[in-house]
């Protein structure tokens, strides 16, 4: 230190340096300080910053805690002190800190704007969102607690209130890419993605390198049908943020849904991903011992979607049909969204695991302390998902079911659950990492809900021409179902298409829509849409329809079934992968498989003539629904006992 500088002189010069990032510069003038007072606190909380600053955390709290017990009236010491405790993940003690300095300064915005980001951590939103508000009531300019609010409300579901937290931040700062970026995301959410996708090719124009820009934009345009677009924006994304598995986990969804690539391709893009962001987990994690032979085996089933969620549909009734003779069941949810259909899940299990806020290797630690033996992923690369969890080999075995429709890539899980129909023996082996356990089809088990309508009589026999109706995500319809869905109706005359589904409230994505069939000689007349309906509704719009036409390659599975039970024959297209073959194993299971073509051609052929014969079309409307209640699609009891049986099977195998 300077010997002309008085303290409070060398103090403001370090800051100067401090704020300028000239750290050791301003390191040194502290430590000098620090030789002639030790006992200096703002030396001490300074130089904590700088420790913080670097990455050194342990040392920042033992100089910030230093400094409070001889100044503890400095909220802003507190303030700091929990930033910091944040960044090392001791989370109630960040917010003791926080509360603390909020306690000696009611209107210290930075420290409820730092409160709310712990309550975050620790999966608490609705304590945070309250944080948050109070933030921006007190700094009205904040832009940060404006993103964060929009974010957190937009993880809630409350995507309006996200846009308006949004807009309010774009009004402060217009070009600011995450703001563009959050608004968008709400859109994209509430069934807009014509206007998100424009406002995030403005946000990456700002900001070429903002990776969450490109990827949300992907997502946009993969809902809007513009796959090659949404794998350029991925692929962007990706480059952008290499150690991120987030982006390159949402990509592979995408590629699922284009019929562009080889299923070889999508593989190796899934071993890709689980050689990158697992496989050196994996090296240093040791696998859980098996547990002693015990009456049960505990089951563990990982989740996003214990909520209203299509998974929910088939997840159910098995946890319901279970022998709790042999089976214990712990649910570990990834997510905070819960609902109605939450506490249904939670009353099936035996424990209920909150892990969202739990870092990999936490939540590691909590699955081999509850002692599971098989541990069963429920997402695959689908939002929510914790793949990287299981690198950390958590429990003896693991094992993949249900709500992904391909391989994970992940070393680590050892088995997918499936059945002979949608992996044929000698056809899909080649397109896992993991082995694949062949249940008797099908692999999974529909529960009707039981505020189904009645099946409503044949709507050819009274509106005189045949309705056809399509209620898939946009984002399965790629050019090549456009063109087979376009030659049906010119084929079919007078006939209609009703396509349903939440973006098609937008009149951008109508219009876009409208446009791809007209160029293949499709009026706009003889295109019908229909936009969000709550679940009696869209049964009840399904029911008025006559044939449904499933997605290719990525074929439904909620709404073939949903079809099925209000009466209504579905056109599927079989392919090589489980994941265009989903249609021919539900279709089986009620004596249809004759209605899955073997090819483009054919499954034009098939529509056409079924829309032929009315007949046919009269015997189906009056016996499907009782032909599924009886088929083993709903006979939840076979489906429980199969999977039992697996488990105990892969359980042996497992031991050998």
């Amino acid at each position: 230190m300077q010997r002309s500088l008085s303290i409070p002189e060398a103090i403001d010069l370090a800051v100067q340096y401090q704020q300028s990032g000239r750290l050791e510069e301003a390191r040194r003038i502290y430590l000098q300080v620090l030789q002639l007072h030790p006992q200096h606190p703002e030396a001490l909380h300074l130089l904590g910053l700088i420790e913080h600053r670097v990455g050194r955390n342990r040392e920042a709290i033992e100089l910030i805690s230093r400094a409070i017990a001889l100044l503890p009236q400095a909220a802003h010491f507190h303030a700091n002190l929990g930033t910091v405790l944040r960044d090392q993940k001791e989370l109630d003690r960040a917010e003791t800190a926080l509360r603390e300095a909020i306690r000696l300064e009611p209107a210290n915005a930075p420290a409820h704007y730092n409160l709310a980001l712990v309550l975050l951590d620790g999966g608490r939103a609705p304590e945070a969102l309250a944080e948050l508000r109070t933030a921006i009531q007190i700094n009205p300019a904040s832009l940060d607690a404006r993103l964060t609010l929009a974010t957190t409300l937009g993880r809630s579901g409350d995507y309006a209130g996200a846009y308006a937290a949004a807009a309010e931040a774009l009004r402060i700062q217009p070009d600011n890419a995450p703001a563009l970026t959050a608004a968008a995301a709400a859109l994209e959410r509430s069934g807009r993605p014509s206007q998100a996708a424009e406002l995030l090719r403005t946000a990456v124009t700002i900001d070429p390198n903002f990776a969450t820009a490109w990827t949300n934009l992907a997502i946009a345009l993969d809902d809007l049908g513009f796959h090659q677009e949404a794998i350029s924006a991925h692929r962007h994304a990706i480059r952008l943020a290499p150690d991120d598995p987030q982006p390159a986990s949402l990509s592979l969804m995408t590629l699922l849904r284009s019929d562009g690539l080889a299923p070889a391709e999508i593989a190796d893009e899934h071993r890709h991903w689980g050689n990158r962001f697992a496989a050196t987990i994996a090296t240093h994690a040791a696998p859980s011992p098996p547990r002693n032979s015990a009456p049960k085996i505990r089951v563990g089933y990982l989740s996003g979607d214990f909520n209203a969620h299509a998974v929910a549909t088939f997840l159910l009734p098995l946890l319901a049909a279970h022998d709790r003779q042999r089976i214990e069941i712990t649910c570990y949810a990834t997510s905070d969204k819960r609902d109605d259909v939450t506490e249904r899940f939670r009353a099936l299990g035996d424990r209920w695991r909150n892990i969202t806020s739990l870092a990999d290797s936490s939540a590691a630690d909590q699955i081999r302390a509850d002692e599971i033996d098989i541990l069963v992923d429920l997402s695959g690369h689908s939002e929510h998902n914790r793949l990287q969890l299981f690198a950390h080999k958590p429990a003896p075995v693991q094992v993949t079911y249900l709500g992904y429709p391909a391989t994970t890539g992940v070393q680590a899980i050892d088995y997918r659950i499936t059945d002979e129909i949608c992996d044929p023996p000698g056809m899909t082996e080649p397109l896992h990492t993991e082995r694949l356990f062949r249940v008797p089809a099908p692999f999974l088990c529909y529960a009707p809900p039981p505020h189904a309508p009645a099946v409503a009589p044949l709507p050819l026999d009274s509106n005189g021409h045949v309705t056809f109706v399509s209620s898939s995500t946009t984002a399965k319809i790629t050019s090549s179902t456009i063109r087979a869905w376009a030659t049906i109706l010119r084929s079919v005359p007078q006939s209609r298409l009703l396509m349903k589904h939440l973006s098609l409230g937008e009149a951008q994505t109508r219009t876009l829509w409208l446009t791809r069939f007209a160029e293949h000689g499709v009026a706009a007349d003889r295109i019908d849409f229909r936009a969000y309906l709550d679940h009696a509704e869209h049964l009840s719009t399904v029911t008025n329809c006559d044939i449904a036409l499933d997605t290719f390659p990525y074929c439904g599975t909620t709404t073939t079934c949903e079809a099925l039970w209000m009466g209504v024959p579905v056109i599927s297209l079989v392919g090589n992968t489980h994941v265009s073959r989903v249609g021919l194993t539900l279709l089986n299971s009620v004596g249809l498989s004759a209605l899955a073509a073997p090819s483009e051609d054919d499954y034009v052929t098939t529509a056409v003539a079924l829309a032929g014969d009315t007949i046919r079309l009269r015997e189906l409307r009056a016996s499907l629904r009782e032909t599924m209640s009886r088929s083993p699609l709903t006979d939840a009891n076979r489906l429980a006992r199969a999977i039992e049986s697996a488990y105990q099977s892969i359980q042996q195998r497992q031991a050998r």
